[in-house]
């Protein structure tokens, strides 16, 4: 790091990428390469943004700063062709910062360099104070940039057949990372929307009350249908259980109808599930073809995937995405336990044996974009790690990730008390699932293990 005139400049370069710098170039040229890259703990919201990378194009971001948020205005220039591009600061909360984004051809591939010069408002205040937090702050940053681009170009042989994908459930934890990411790797996306808020032509608002149109579903390579009620949002009275039946079952019907009239239908319609489908299966592995099991939540689950069924008799393929516990710091279940867990109250919850399969949202995105291009896939799929934890192994792996104790446990009357009936089902049942079809059918993981898995999405 060097420092000239109050400001600072830092280098981070990647590993070597195994495809040529065009490539790489071109990739970052795409809707949703930023979104892609950016770290899922920062809460950074992309509020506009016109063009791409080359000059004069430009980006506005809201970046939180503890209780409030503050708007980051960005332009580009300095763009060369397969070689670099540049942003700098046009208003926000440095005094200076422009980023140069290099693209270094080598004889196996390409090189990623990222120089950064900055400065921090009233420097001579600031900087002794905060430099060194910044400067951690964005080795985080790069060094999960770096991973995430290594994942992305994993197979720098494959290449992807560009489709129509229309997405439900875009804003939700699984939907909003995979929008992005669909279209960095060069398809459209067109998203069925409840609200026309930040709706634009291409997308479809939808109130799940209605069938669609032929001409609203014309063109549509695939369906991803992730739309649903948060199963985790308030206790399962009632009223809850049936906004969770009829933002699941009753949507997927009506979807799965308006598909089944048009002439030509979709050829792949993947659709939403959970392994809460096999209820409690206490240490016994559990593969696609296990039964399913007797509680509220598997019950919901079998609706959920018979809903399909009109789809299949029409020879539409059909994936049943049954998603484990995701991991991911935005939402879910990881983002309500780290507050604890930070703070050093974290433990086991009830007699921590249970076991809990658990999925990085990295590999949700890459997985189902993996069964997206690959027709072998059909029906009922794992959407779990190779490497399912008891909830003490998981507790344990958090404890390490973060340095922290762990020595508060829930004990199940206290988990009863405050989530009811949703406690025993989400909580406290032993559910070991494994990925059968996923590792068959050739997907590899980017994350197989828990602790690789946290320290990823948490940037430890």
């Amino acid at each position: 790091m060097a420092e000239k005139n109050n400001a600072c400049k830092l280098n981070f370069e990647t590993a070597l990428i195994n495809v040529d710098s065009k490539k790489v170039f071109d990739w970052h040229t795409r809707p949703g390469a930023f979104e892609v890259l950016s770290p899922p703990w920062l809460a950074v919201k992309l509020i506009a943004k016109k063009g791409g990378i080359a000059n004069g194009d430009s980006v506005c971001l809201e970046i939180p700063v503890g209780p409030i948020s503050i708007k980051w205005n960005l332009a580009h220039d300095n763009y060369i062709e397969n070689k670099q591009f540049q942003d700098y600061q046009v208003s926000g909360p440095f005094s200076r910062w422009r980023h140069t984004h290099r693209f270094i051809g080598q004889p196996a591939g390409c090189l990623l360099e990222d120089e950064i010069e900055f400065g921090l408002p009233a420097s001579f205040l600031t900087q002794p104070l905060f430099v060194n937090a910044v400067t951690h702050e964005l080795q985080r940053l790069f060094r999960y940039r770096s991973e995430v681009l290594q994942n992305v170009f994993s197979k720098p042989d494959q290449e992807v057949k560009s489709m129509n994908v229309l997405v439900s459930g875009s804003h939700g934890l699984i939907g909003s990372s995979l929008t992005p990411y669909l279209t960095s790797l060069g398809h459209k996306v067109k998203r069925l929307l409840r609200s026309s808020t930040d709706a634009s032509v291409d997308d479809i608002v939808w109130d799940q009350k209605r069938l669609l149109t032929p001409n609203e579903l014309q063109g549509i390579d695939a369906v991803i249908h992730l739309a649903g009620e948060n199963i985790a949002s308030g206790r399962w009275d009632e009223n809850k259980k049936k906004a969770l039946q009829d933002s699941r079952v009753n949507s997927t019907k009506l979807l799965c109808e308006s598909i089944s009239r048009l002439d030509s239908t979709p050829n792949s319609f993947l659709c939403a599930s959970a392994i809460g489908y096999y209820g409690e299966g206490g240490t016994k592995e559990l593969e696609e073809t296990a039964l399913s099991g007797n509680s509220f939540l598997s019950h919901l689950c079998q609706d959920w995937e018979n809903a399909t069924k009109s789809l299949q008799e029409r020879n539409v393929r059909v994936i049943n995405l049954r998603f484990g516990v995701v991991l991911s710091p935005k939402s879910g279940a990881l983002a309500r336990m780290l507050p604890p867990f930070k703070f050093g109250a974290g433990g086991n919850i009830g007699n921590g044996k249970q076991y809990m399969s658990w999925i990085a949202l990295d590999d949700v995105v890459h997985a189902i974009s993996y069964c997206l291009d690959n027709d072998a896939v059909s029906g009922p799929v794992n959407f779990v790690a190779p490497k399912p934890v008891t909830n003490a192994e998981f507790t344990k792996a958090m404890g390490r990730v973060l340095n922290r104790p762990t020595f508060f446990p829930v004990p199940e009357f206290a988990a009863r008390l405050a989530f009811g009936e949703m406690a025993d089902e989400l909580l406290l049942n032993s559910c070991r699932v494994k990925p059968t079809k996923l590792i068959n059918s050739g997907y590899q993981f980017l994350y197989p293990d828990i602790d690789s898995a946290l320290r990823h999405v948490l940037g430890k």
